[in-house]
């Protein structure tokens, strides 16, 4: 189930910091509850493939993604008039700039 040691602890009726002083002291415990762990872990992952298996492509990108290194990739440009150059003169940038201060300092106003 994956629980967190403060969740075991919940189920046991002693506080984390009790429990993890017990897991400090028994290394055994401590072994029992990773391989719980390890255990739980690999059922998510078999869950998974079997999700893929069966043919559910969310799961196969999002597999791809974890262990090949698949990415999602937007390529996006920007362009001016007909997909030529943005052309601004330095006059017109600092024009622009000075219409949205005062946008903004408009808005901060109460």
């Amino acid at each position: 189930m994956q629980c967190t040691y403060e969740e075991i602890a919940s189920v046991l009726g002693i506080s984390k910091r009790r429990f993890i002083d017990h897991l400090d002291r028994e290394p055994r415990l401590r072994e029992i509850v990773e391989e719980g762990r390890e255990y739980g872990r690999a059922s998510i992952r078999r869950a998974q493939f079997k999700l893929l298996n069966d043919g559910n492509a969310t799961m196969a990108i999002w597999l791809g993604k974890q262990y090949l290194g698949q990415r999602d990739q937007v390529d996006s440009q920007v362009t001016g008039a007909e997909g030529g150059p943005i052309e601004i003169t330095l006059t017109e940038l600092l024009a622009q700039i000075k219409v949205e201060r005062e946008r903004i300092a408009a808005k901060a106003k109460p």
